[in-house]
């Protein structure tokens, strides 16, 4: 199996970034590294992964800082280029994975070598019926969100790169300050542009 890195970017998380590293490490296959990146927080983000750290030394979760430039974009992207996995996933600091997601995900990459990306559905967990907003987000994204020729989208909140395919289009992929191309489509339409499954 190969492992699986987790990469969360967050900005101002300290209200759910607790929840989500302990939802990130209590997974049926440990992944390889959790890294928070931090970006320029204002309130006490930081500490409170700290403190996490401090409370769970067991799982390899780490605090990386990019202070460069204030962003998602930016973020995402040191992260992505720091992590040491085979397969990098991304999620936002609010998500909420399956316990068996590192699993699930290490399978689609072993199982297909030819998969350089990979995405899931989403559960709004404000939403109400929140079991049958998955099954229509999900019908509803399948049908829709998708590139020309059909190609399925990566979708931000759920999704894994190989790291592999990721280096390939790491000095590619847009900058988009003024969020005309969200970064989940712009990295689909890079991988595509590569051939890239």
């Amino acid at each position: 199996m190969l492992n699986v890195s987790i990469i969360i970017p967050a900005w101002n998380e300290a209200e759910r970034i607790r929840d989500c590293l302990l939802n990130a490490t209590r997974q049926t296959i440990m992944p390889h590294e959790v890294l928070v990146v931090d970006n320029r927080s204002t309130d006490n983000t930081c500490a409170v992964v700290e403190q996490f750290i401090a409370e769970h030394p067991e799982p390899p979760v780490k605090l990386l800082h990019q202070n460069d430039e204030q962003g998602l974009i930016p973020t995402r992207n040191f992260g992505l280029n720091a992590a040491t996995g085979d397969v990098l996933g991304r999620f936002d600091a609010d998500c909420m994975i399956r316990p068996d997601w590192v699993e699930v995900v290490s399978g689609i990459f072993t199982e297909d070598p030819a998969a350089m990306g990979a995405t899931g559905p989403v559960m709004y967990y404000d939403m109400p019926s929140r079991h049958f907003g998955l099954k229509g987000d999900n019908s509803l994204r399948k049908r829709i969100y998708r590139a020309d020729g059909g190609q399925p989208l990566l979708f931000g909140s759920n999704m894994a790169l190989r790291a592999s395919a990721w280096h390939q289009i790491a000095n590619e992929v847009c900058r988009d300050k003024a969020d005309v191309m969200h970064e989940d489509i712009d990295i689909s339409l890079h991988l595509m542009g590569k051939d890239l499954k």
